[in-house]
């Protein structure tokens, strides 16, 4: 096996340059790969085992201790939150759902997404008749940095967020941005 070392490759002619004796990965001058595979990776969707309760004006951490999928395991099932995986900083973009488990009408629902224990996004509505609520951010991550979902609601009394219901009712869920 050789190795080739440069500073700089420029073509001769056309617009692409060819690795490979089968043109079957090939890099144009604006940097596009054809012929090759990107993944957006790490990727993931974590989600709760068991739901979990919320008291009524008290902000809690939502039990995320569980991945549908997890491409590169940054799921931290013990502190409930994904960590980004070593050499995979970068831009993310993180989408989230939650939805308490009530019938009643009420105010004060809140959703957070916390970085490294810092709230960076919260939606805010009032809960009526079983009412979704989902929404995405855009991150700058480090390796090491984490992400959490954080739910508030002020009814008056104790309410469970939704685990599922017809499908998959509370995750969070991202990936790491190709490109970007």
């Amino acid at each position: 096996m050789s190795t080739i070392k440069v500073n700089n490759i420029e073509n001769r002619t056309g617009s692409s340059i060819t690795i490979g004796g089968s043109s079957t990965t090939s890099l144009n001058l604006a940097s596009t790969i054809t012929g090759g595979t990107l993944t957006n990776a790490p990727y993931f969707r974590i989600k709760q085992s068991a739901s979990t309760s919320t008291d009524s004006g008290t902000l809690t951490k939502v039990n995320l201790d569980t991945a549908d999928f997890d491409s590169d395991s940054g799921l931290d099932a013990t502190n409930k939150r994904w960590v980004v995986p070593t050499g995979k900083g970068g831009k993310y973009f993180l989408t989230y759902q939650l939805r308490f488990e009530s019938a009643d009408d009420f105010d004060g629902c809140r959703v957070s997404i916390y970085i490294n224990g810092t709230s960076v996004t919260t939606m805010w509505w009032r809960n009526e008749y079983w009412e979704t609520h989902s929404g995405t951010w855009i991150a700058d991550l480090n390796a090491g940095d984490y992400v959490e979902l954080y739910a508030r609601q002020t009814s008056g009394s104790s309410k469970d967020v939704s685990q599922t219901d017809g499908g998959l009712m509370t995750f969070l869920s991202g990936y790491r941005m190709i490109g970007a």
